[in-house]
């Protein structure tokens, strides 16, 4: 009985240690149901000196969603997520925009 609540201490002290392996599978399965970021490497090209209408940038969104089998959700919801990734919203000439990213130009051989 002393070992199981010696046991118990420690995992309470400590908490549970998963191996290396373990962490980097989990690590890796969550990066790849990340939907936003898994778009942003598909669609966007990353520059701080890019900008792009919000518009376009659901519009995306929502085209690689859906084809994707992912539910593209509100508005509201994908530019916050674009916010707390980094991207900076402002507005130019009465546009909504956001600083930092942009649509990839499509490869025409596609």
């Amino acid at each position: 009985m002393q070992w199981a609540i010696d046991g118990c201490l420690e995992w309470q002290r400590l908490g549970l240690a998963p191996p290396a392996a373990v962490r980097n599978a989990t690590a890796a399965y969550l990066a790849s149901e990340d939907a936003i970021a898994n778009w942003l490497d598909d669609c966007c090209e990353h520059d701080k000196r890019t900008v792009c209408k919000r518009s376009t940038l659901f519009e995306s969104w929502k085209a690689w969603a859906e084809k994707a089998g992912e539910h593209p959700g509100r508005q509201k919801d994908f530019f916050e997520a674009l916010e707390s990734r980094g991207f900076i919203p402002f507005t130019l000439h009465g546009g909504r925009m956001f600083r930092g990213l942009a649509i990839r130009a499509s490869d025409p051989l596609l």
